[in-house]
């Protein structure tokens, strides 16, 4: 895996270089899309999925959204100000419900939920978790995901074991399973 940069010899710069910065080795599955890159890699240990490049979307399909220009936050208990949106979903003090995780640990999509369905998912322990507005990513946060990091598929209760494959599209990342399972993360649409 190489990552562009200027070769120097002496003081001039001679040309433009894509050696190697790192091996990745065991790739069986390799996908891209417009600034992020997901690999599937056999080791000893047994199957893992990497990824790496920006982050914006949420692509990388990390825990924390590091890197991720959509912050959110996790509310819990009695969540004042939650209402129903009239193109669908809910939403709190005007910011949007983008997943539910339930009280077992498991995260689901809220966007087509029922007011009720959020209440009621509240009462039984779940969580709300919150898209706030954009945030800037620092400088140092972003050159950290130019190295594969590990995509951490047990928050979707998938073992790394039963992952067929991986594919990318320019601001998404989707996972099949072998039970015919597509888990998916990032921007896919507006």
């Amino acid at each position: 895996i190489g990552i562009v940069h200027k070769r120097k010899q002496e003081a001039e710069v001679l040309e433009k270089s894509a050696e190697p910065t790192l091996v990745l080795e065991g790739c069986s599955v390799i996908a891209s899309g417009a600034n992020h890159t997901v690999a599937l890699v056999e080791t000893p240990a047994g199957k893992k999925a990497v990824a790496w490049g920006s982050n914006a979307t949420g692509q990388l399909g990390l825990p924390d959204n590091v890197g991720c220009g959509y912050a959110e936050k996790i509310l819990s208990g009695k969540v004042e100000g939650l209402v129903a949106c009239k193109a669908g979903g809910c939403e709190v003090s005007g910011e949007s419900v983008a997943r539910l995780k339930d009280a077992n640990g498991t995260e689901r999509n809220a966007d087509k939920l029922t007011l009720p369905e959020i209440q009621q998912a509240l009462a039984q322990g779940a969580s709300l978790i919150v898209q706030t507005p954009d945030r800037e990513v620092p400088k140092a946060e972003k050159k950290k995901l130019l190295h594969p990091q590990d995509v951490s598929l047990s928050a979707a209760g998938v073992e790394a074991s039963n992952v067929e494959s991986i594919f990318a599209s320019a601001e998404c990342t989707f996972v099949t399973v072998n039970d015919g399972t597509v888990l998916g993360c990032g921007l896919n649409g507006d």
